[in-house]
Protein backbone atom coordinates (compact mmCIF):
# COMPACT_ATOMS: atom_id res chain seq x y z
CA UNK A 1 0.00 0.00 0.00
CA UNK A 2 2.70 2.83 0.81
CA UNK A 3 3.82 1.87 -2.63
CA UNK A 4 0.91 2.36 -4.27
CA UNK A 5 0.70 5.95 -2.56
CA UNK A 6 3.94 6.79 -3.97
CA UNK A 7 3.40 5.70 -7.24
CA UNK A 8 0.13 8.36 -7.12
CA UNK A 9 1.76 11.02 -6.11
CA UNK A 10 4.93 10.53 -8.28
CA UNK A 11 2.35 10.99 -11.64
CA UNK A 12 0.47 14.10 -10.43
CA UNK A 13 3.90 16.00 -9.72
CA UNK A 14 4.99 14.97 -13.56
CA UNK A 15 1.87 16.28 -14.52
CA UNK A 16 2.51 19.65 -12.98
CA UNK A 17 6.11 20.34 -14.15
CA UNK A 18 5.40 21.87 -17.52
CA UNK A 19 2.81 24.07 -16.09
CA UNK A 20 5.56 25.51 -13.32
CA UNK A 21 8.28 25.70 -16.46
CA UNK A 22 5.81 27.62 -19.06
CA UNK A 23 7.20 31.16 -19.98
CA UNK A 24 5.36 33.73 -21.14
CA UNK A 25 5.15 37.31 -22.48
CA UNK A 26 2.45 39.82 -21.49
CA UNK A 27 1.09 42.65 -23.55
CA UNK A 28 -0.44 45.62 -21.49
CA UNK A 29 -1.80 47.66 -24.69
CA UNK A 30 -2.19 47.02 -28.51
CA UNK A 31 0.20 49.51 -30.75
CA UNK A 32 -2.07 51.94 -32.34
CA UNK A 33 -5.06 51.93 -29.42
CA UNK A 34 -7.52 51.00 -31.71
CA UNK A 35 -10.44 49.08 -30.01
CA UNK A 36 -12.43 48.54 -32.76
CA UNK A 37 -11.58 48.35 -36.86
CA UNK A 38 -11.66 51.65 -38.80
CA UNK A 39 -14.35 51.47 -41.27
CA UNK A 40 -13.46 52.09 -45.19
CA UNK A 41 -16.56 51.81 -47.52
CA UNK A 42 -15.27 50.88 -51.16
CA UNK A 43 -17.73 51.59 -53.94
CA UNK A 44 -17.13 50.00 -57.00
CA UNK A 45 -16.39 52.27 -59.54
CA UNK A 46 -17.62 51.06 -62.60
CA UNK A 47 -21.22 51.84 -61.58
CA UNK A 48 -21.58 54.50 -64.45
CA UNK A 49 -18.93 52.24 -67.37
CA UNK A 50 -20.39 49.56 -69.52
CA UNK A 51 -18.49 46.61 -70.41
CA UNK A 52 -18.93 44.21 -73.13
CA UNK A 53 -18.25 40.47 -72.84
CA UNK A 54 -18.69 39.09 -75.97
CA UNK A 55 -19.44 35.76 -77.26
CA UNK A 56 -16.33 34.20 -77.83
CA UNK A 57 -13.58 35.74 -74.96
CA UNK A 58 -11.76 32.80 -73.61
CA UNK A 59 -12.86 31.78 -70.10
CA UNK A 60 -10.42 33.23 -67.68
CA UNK A 61 -10.29 36.66 -69.46
CA UNK A 62 -11.18 39.80 -67.01
CA UNK A 63 -13.74 42.15 -67.40
CA UNK A 64 -13.57 44.58 -64.90
CA UNK A 65 -10.28 45.36 -62.91
CA UNK A 66 -10.45 47.73 -59.70
CA UNK A 67 -7.30 48.79 -57.61
CA UNK A 68 -7.89 49.41 -53.77
CA UNK A 69 -5.76 50.97 -51.84
CA UNK A 70 -4.91 50.05 -48.24
CA UNK A 71 -4.09 53.81 -47.29
CA UNK A 72 -3.91 52.83 -43.55
CA UNK A 73 -0.36 54.68 -42.35
CA UNK A 74 -0.89 53.69 -38.38
CA UNK A 75 1.49 51.18 -36.94
CA UNK A 76 -0.60 48.15 -35.87
CA UNK A 77 0.93 45.45 -32.95
CA UNK A 78 1.29 45.39 -29.72
CA UNK A 79 3.28 47.32 -26.94
CA UNK A 80 3.91 47.20 -23.24
CA UNK A 81 4.90 43.68 -23.79
CA UNK A 82 7.31 42.30 -21.60
CA UNK A 83 8.97 38.53 -21.10
CA UNK A 84 8.95 36.82 -17.83
CA UNK A 85 12.03 34.39 -18.87
CA UNK A 86 15.92 35.85 -18.27
CA UNK A 87 17.17 37.13 -21.61
CA UNK A 88 13.84 37.32 -23.27
CA UNK A 89 12.23 35.73 -25.59
CA UNK A 90 10.56 36.08 -29.29
CA UNK A 91 7.12 37.03 -29.59
CA UNK A 92 5.44 36.24 -32.91
CA UNK A 93 3.09 38.56 -34.62
CA UNK A 94 0.65 37.49 -37.06
CA UNK A 95 -0.60 40.41 -39.89
CA UNK A 96 -3.40 38.62 -41.04
CA UNK A 97 -6.46 39.73 -43.97
CA UNK A 98 -9.57 37.71 -42.79
CA UNK A 99 -12.60 37.54 -44.81
CA UNK A 100 -16.00 38.07 -42.50
CA UNK A 101 -18.60 35.78 -43.36
CA UNK A 102 -19.68 33.38 -45.80
CA UNK A 103 -17.85 33.72 -49.57
CA UNK A 104 -20.21 33.01 -51.99
CA UNK A 105 -19.82 29.79 -54.07
CA UNK A 106 -16.86 29.06 -55.98
CA UNK A 107 -17.66 28.55 -59.46
CA UNK A 108 -13.86 28.61 -61.13
CA UNK A 109 -10.21 29.70 -60.97
CA UNK A 110 -8.04 32.57 -62.28
CA UNK A 111 -4.46 32.12 -61.79
CA UNK A 112 -4.56 29.88 -59.27
CA UNK A 113 -6.89 32.19 -57.29
CA UNK A 114 -11.02 31.22 -56.45
CA UNK A 115 -13.34 32.65 -58.48
CA UNK A 116 -16.71 33.64 -56.66
CA UNK A 117 -20.42 33.50 -57.84
CA UNK A 118 -21.78 36.94 -58.93
CA UNK A 119 -25.16 35.36 -59.23
CA UNK A 120 -24.90 35.87 -63.02
CA UNK A 121 -23.90 32.62 -65.19
CA UNK A 122 -20.96 33.30 -66.54
CA UNK A 123 -19.22 35.75 -64.56
CA UNK A 124 -17.59 35.51 -61.19
CA UNK A 125 -15.37 38.14 -59.43
CA UNK A 126 -12.37 37.43 -57.29
CA UNK A 127 -10.30 39.79 -54.69
CA UNK A 128 -6.95 39.50 -54.13
CA UNK A 129 -4.25 41.13 -52.39
CA UNK A 130 -1.41 42.75 -53.39
CA UNK A 131 2.00 43.62 -51.21
CA UNK A 132 3.47 45.71 -53.61
CA UNK A 133 1.85 48.00 -56.53
CA UNK A 134 4.77 46.90 -58.75
CA UNK A 135 4.47 43.19 -58.31
CA UNK A 136 2.58 40.81 -60.65
CA UNK A 137 1.68 38.59 -57.93
CA UNK A 138 -2.15 38.26 -56.41
CA UNK A 139 -2.74 36.43 -52.91
CA UNK A 140 -5.75 34.56 -52.05
CA UNK A 141 -7.89 35.66 -49.33
CA UNK A 142 -7.26 34.89 -46.21
CA UNK A 143 -3.97 35.60 -46.20
CA UNK A 144 -1.37 36.29 -43.38
CA UNK A 145 2.40 36.41 -42.49
CA UNK A 146 4.14 36.13 -39.27
CA UNK A 147 7.13 38.18 -37.56
CA UNK A 148 9.14 38.23 -34.38
CA UNK A 149 11.24 40.06 -32.27
CA UNK A 150 12.95 39.46 -29.03
CA UNK A 151 10.66 40.67 -25.55
CA UNK A 152 13.13 41.34 -23.40
CA UNK A 153 12.79 40.46 -19.27
CA UNK A 154 14.02 43.86 -18.24
CA UNK A 155 11.86 46.77 -19.65
CA UNK A 156 8.67 46.73 -21.90
CA UNK A 157 8.64 47.04 -25.57
CA UNK A 158 6.40 47.46 -28.63
CA UNK A 159 6.62 45.93 -32.00
CA UNK A 160 4.52 45.99 -35.26
CA UNK A 161 4.47 46.94 -38.72
CA UNK A 162 2.57 49.17 -41.29
CA UNK A 163 1.60 47.85 -44.67
CA UNK A 164 1.63 50.68 -46.91
CA UNK A 165 2.22 49.12 -50.20
CA UNK A 166 -0.58 46.42 -49.35
CA UNK A 167 -3.74 46.68 -51.48
CA UNK A 168 -6.37 44.72 -53.51
CA UNK A 169 -7.42 43.96 -56.72
CA UNK A 170 -11.44 43.53 -57.70
CA UNK A 171 -11.66 41.46 -60.76
CA UNK A 172 -14.77 40.07 -62.60
CA UNK A 173 -13.86 37.43 -64.40
CA UNK A 174 -15.51 35.41 -67.46
CA UNK A 175 -16.14 31.64 -66.24
CA UNK A 176 -18.46 30.39 -68.55
CA UNK A 177 -21.03 31.18 -71.51
CA UNK A 178 -22.85 34.47 -70.86
CA UNK A 179 -26.26 34.63 -71.89
CA UNK A 180 -27.17 37.82 -74.25
CA UNK A 181 -28.47 40.79 -72.40
CA UNK A 182 -27.42 43.08 -70.15
CA UNK A 183 -26.47 42.12 -66.72
CA UNK A 184 -26.18 44.29 -63.61
CA UNK A 185 -23.42 42.41 -61.94
CA UNK A 186 -23.85 42.90 -57.90
CA UNK A 187 -20.00 42.00 -55.85
CA UNK A 188 -21.73 39.65 -52.88
CA UNK A 189 -18.47 39.47 -51.10
CA UNK A 190 -18.13 39.94 -47.01
CA UNK A 191 -16.03 42.79 -45.33
CA UNK A 192 -12.17 41.58 -45.17
CA UNK A 193 -10.11 43.04 -42.36
CA UNK A 194 -6.94 43.73 -41.41
CA UNK A 195 -5.46 42.70 -38.23
CA UNK A 196 -2.58 42.16 -35.64
CA UNK A 197 -2.52 39.18 -33.37
CA UNK A 198 0.55 38.28 -30.94
CA UNK A 199 0.36 34.48 -30.41
CA UNK A 200 2.26 33.55 -27.90
CA UNK A 201 1.48 36.51 -25.58
CA UNK A 202 -0.71 36.73 -22.85
CA UNK A 203 -2.83 40.79 -21.73
CA UNK A 204 -3.64 42.43 -24.65
CA UNK A 205 -3.03 40.74 -27.99
CA UNK A 206 -4.66 42.07 -31.04
CA UNK A 207 -4.45 45.31 -32.99
CA UNK A 208 -6.57 46.61 -35.65
CA UNK A 209 -6.68 47.96 -38.66
CA UNK A 210 -8.96 48.33 -41.75
CA UNK A 211 -12.78 46.67 -42.39
CA UNK A 212 -13.22 47.25 -46.26
CA UNK A 213 -17.13 46.79 -47.02
CA UNK A 214 -17.06 46.67 -51.32
CA UNK A 215 -20.48 47.41 -52.66
CA UNK A 216 -21.38 48.46 -55.85
CA UNK A 217 -22.10 46.54 -59.54
CA UNK A 218 -20.84 47.01 -62.98
CA UNK A 219 -22.93 46.56 -66.13
CA UNK A 220 -22.31 43.90 -68.45
CA UNK A 221 -23.51 43.67 -72.04
CA UNK A 222 -23.27 40.69 -73.80
CA UNK A 223 -24.56 39.04 -77.02
CA UNK A 224 -23.87 38.92 -81.01
CA UNK A 225 -25.02 39.88 -84.36
CA UNK A 226 -27.23 38.85 -86.88
CA UNK A 227 -25.31 37.56 -89.76
CA UNK A 228 -27.12 36.58 -93.24
CA UNK A 229 -26.11 34.32 -95.85
CA UNK A 230 -24.36 36.20 -98.68
CA UNK A 231 -24.66 34.96 -101.85
CA UNK A 232 -21.96 36.52 -104.46
CA UNK A 233 -22.85 36.53 -108.52
CA UNK A 234 -19.73 35.66 -110.27
CA UNK A 235 -20.61 36.08 -113.61
CA UNK A 236 -19.38 33.85 -116.56
CA UNK A 237 -15.85 34.39 -118.18
CA UNK A 238 -13.78 32.37 -120.87
CA UNK A 239 -10.96 30.72 -119.06
CA UNK A 240 -8.58 31.48 -122.11
CA UNK A 241 -8.80 35.53 -121.56
CA UNK A 242 -6.59 34.86 -118.45
CA UNK A 243 -5.51 32.85 -115.32
CA UNK A 244 -7.50 34.76 -112.70
CA UNK A 245 -10.88 36.90 -113.33
CA UNK A 246 -11.77 40.33 -112.32
CA UNK A 247 -12.33 40.83 -108.53
CA UNK A 248 -16.11 41.11 -107.59
CA UNK A 249 -16.42 42.86 -103.99
CA UNK A 250 -18.97 41.67 -101.68
CA UNK A 251 -20.09 41.85 -97.89
CA UNK A 252 -20.44 40.14 -95.02
CA UNK A 253 -23.15 42.18 -92.99
CA UNK A 254 -22.88 41.72 -89.37
CA UNK A 255 -26.25 43.33 -88.19
CA UNK A 256 -28.12 44.58 -84.65
CA UNK A 257 -24.78 44.32 -82.90
CA UNK A 258 -24.70 44.80 -79.45
CA UNK A 259 -23.17 47.96 -78.29
CA UNK A 260 -19.13 47.47 -78.02
CA UNK A 261 -18.10 49.12 -75.00
CA UNK A 262 -14.73 47.43 -74.71
CA UNK A 263 -13.32 45.66 -71.18
CA UNK A 264 -10.52 46.30 -68.61
CA UNK A 265 -7.64 43.55 -68.78
CA UNK A 266 -4.96 41.74 -66.39
CA UNK A 267 -2.42 40.15 -68.33
CA UNK A 268 -0.31 37.49 -66.16
CA UNK A 269 2.70 39.96 -66.93
CA UNK A 270 0.83 42.89 -65.40
CA UNK A 271 1.32 44.96 -61.89
CA UNK A 272 -1.29 46.52 -59.88
CA UNK A 273 0.30 49.63 -60.95
CA UNK A 274 -1.33 49.45 -64.42
CA UNK A 275 -4.68 48.84 -63.15
CA UNK A 276 -6.76 52.26 -64.06
CA UNK A 277 -9.57 52.79 -62.27
CA UNK A 278 -8.26 53.18 -58.90
CA UNK A 279 -9.91 53.99 -55.17
CA UNK A 280 -7.68 55.44 -52.20
CA UNK A 281 -10.99 56.82 -50.12
CA UNK A 282 -14.72 57.82 -50.77
CA UNK A 283 -12.97 61.35 -51.86
CA UNK A 284 -9.57 59.85 -53.79
CA UNK A 285 -10.39 57.77 -56.89
CA UNK A 286 -9.49 57.65 -60.22
CA UNK A 287 -12.49 56.33 -63.50
CA UNK A 288 -10.98 55.25 -66.56
CA UNK A 289 -12.58 53.75 -68.94
CA UNK A 290 -12.37 49.91 -70.50
CA UNK A 291 -8.56 49.73 -71.64
CA UNK A 292 -9.47 47.21 -74.37
CA UNK A 293 -11.11 46.93 -77.32
CA UNK A 294 -13.61 44.69 -77.81
CA UNK A 295 -12.77 42.56 -81.79
CA UNK A 296 -14.48 40.82 -84.26
CA UNK A 297 -12.37 38.50 -86.72
CA UNK A 298 -13.46 35.76 -88.68
CA UNK A 299 -12.54 32.43 -90.49
CA UNK A 300 -13.89 31.12 -93.59
CA UNK A 301 -14.17 27.59 -94.58
CA UNK A 302 -14.75 25.68 -98.17
CA UNK A 303 -17.58 23.62 -98.07
CA UNK A 304 -16.08 21.23 -100.87
CA UNK A 305 -12.38 21.81 -98.73
CA UNK A 306 -9.27 24.09 -99.75
CA UNK A 307 -6.73 24.31 -102.89
CA UNK A 308 -3.66 25.78 -103.40
CA UNK A 309 -3.12 28.35 -105.96
CA UNK A 310 -0.96 28.00 -108.93
CA UNK A 311 0.47 31.55 -107.96
CA UNK A 312 0.35 30.13 -104.14
CA UNK A 313 -1.65 30.33 -101.54
CA UNK A 314 -5.13 28.58 -100.59
CA UNK A 315 -8.51 29.23 -102.34
CA UNK A 316 -12.00 27.12 -102.43
CA UNK A 317 -12.52 23.98 -104.35
CA UNK A 318 -15.58 24.31 -106.21
CA UNK A 319 -18.30 22.08 -105.75
CA UNK A 320 -18.32 18.52 -107.39
CA UNK A 321 -20.76 18.32 -110.27
CA UNK A 322 -20.21 16.33 -113.21
CA UNK A 323 -20.05 19.36 -115.83
CA UNK A 324 -17.87 21.30 -113.33
CA UNK A 325 -15.04 23.40 -114.38
CA UNK A 326 -11.55 22.21 -113.57
CA UNK A 327 -8.24 23.85 -113.01
CA UNK A 328 -9.82 26.43 -111.47
CA UNK A 329 -10.74 28.10 -107.55
CA UNK A 330 -12.20 30.59 -105.58
CA UNK A 331 -9.04 33.47 -104.12
CA UNK A 332 -10.84 35.69 -101.63
CA UNK A 333 -9.40 38.48 -99.77
CA UNK A 334 -9.95 41.51 -97.69
CA UNK A 335 -9.50 45.10 -98.63
CA UNK A 336 -5.50 44.81 -97.51
CA UNK A 337 -4.88 42.09 -100.20
CA UNK A 338 -4.69 39.40 -97.76
CA UNK A 339 -5.69 35.65 -98.73
CA UNK A 340 -8.32 35.07 -95.85
CA UNK A 341 -8.51 31.26 -97.15
CA UNK A 342 -4.84 31.21 -96.30
CA UNK A 343 -5.03 32.24 -92.58
CA UNK A 344 -8.18 29.95 -92.27
CA UNK A 345 -6.62 26.85 -93.18
CA UNK A 346 -4.32 28.14 -90.64
CA UNK A 347 -7.18 28.80 -88.11
CA UNK A 348 -5.78 31.94 -87.85
CA UNK A 349 -8.68 34.81 -87.82
CA UNK A 350 -8.51 37.41 -89.81
CA UNK A 351 -9.37 40.89 -88.24
CA UNK A 352 -11.89 42.46 -89.65
CA UNK A 353 -10.97 45.95 -89.03
CA UNK A 354 -14.09 47.36 -87.84
CA UNK A 355 -15.11 50.43 -85.89
CA UNK A 356 -16.94 49.32 -83.15
CA UNK A 357 -19.12 51.69 -81.93
CA UNK A 358 -20.73 51.54 -78.08
CA UNK A 359 -24.24 51.48 -79.23
CA UNK A 360 -26.68 48.43 -81.26
CA UNK A 361 -25.23 49.29 -84.59
CA UNK A 362 -24.68 47.19 -88.03
CA UNK A 363 -21.54 46.84 -89.84
CA UNK A 364 -20.29 45.36 -92.83
CA UNK A 365 -16.29 43.31 -93.48
CA UNK A 366 -15.63 44.28 -97.34
CA UNK A 367 -14.19 41.16 -99.05
CA UNK A 368 -13.72 40.65 -102.75
CA UNK A 369 -13.51 37.16 -104.81
CA UNK A 370 -12.30 35.90 -107.91
CA UNK A 371 -11.55 32.60 -110.02
CA UNK A 372 -8.05 31.59 -109.99
CA UNK A 373 -5.84 28.90 -111.33
CA UNK A 374 -5.32 26.24 -109.01
CA UNK A 375 -2.27 23.78 -108.90
CA UNK A 376 -3.78 21.07 -111.16
CA UNK A 377 -2.57 20.41 -114.96
CA UNK A 378 -6.23 20.42 -116.32
CA UNK A 379 -8.30 23.44 -117.62
CA UNK A 380 -11.65 22.69 -118.64
CA UNK A 381 -14.84 24.96 -118.43
CA UNK A 382 -17.64 23.96 -116.87
CA UNK A 383 -19.67 25.17 -113.59
CA UNK A 384 -18.15 26.92 -111.11
CA UNK A 385 -20.17 27.02 -108.08
CA UNK A 386 -18.66 26.76 -104.64
CA UNK A 387 -20.04 27.67 -101.10
CA UNK A 388 -17.86 28.56 -97.88
CA UNK A 389 -19.16 29.01 -94.29
CA UNK A 390 -18.14 32.22 -92.42
CA UNK A 391 -17.36 31.60 -88.69
CA UNK A 392 -17.56 35.21 -86.62
CA UNK A 393 -15.54 35.76 -84.05
CA UNK A 394 -16.66 38.42 -80.88
CA UNK A 395 -14.12 38.99 -78.21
Amino acid sequence: MPIKSWLRWGLAGLLLLPFVSFASITCTKNYSGRTAYVEQYVSVLGKLLMVSALRDLPVGSVLYRQYIFDADTQIIGVDGCISNVSGGEYIKLVHALNIEGALPAVVGQYQGLNVYSTGVSGIGVVVAATYNNNSTSLYGLPDSSMTQTNIPSTESRRFGSVYTDQAFELLLVKVGDISPGVWMVAFNYPPITRSAQATNATGVTQDYGYRWNISGSVTVVAGTCQTPDVTVPMGEHSIAESTTTEWVDFNINLLNCPPMYGRYNRNASDSSSTAVIRWRSSTDYTIVGPDLANSIGFLLNPVSGYQTLAAGGECAALTDDTDMAKGMCLEIQNRDNVNVLTHSKANTLTDSNLSLQQTTASYAIPLRARYARNNESTLRAGKADTAVEFTINYQ
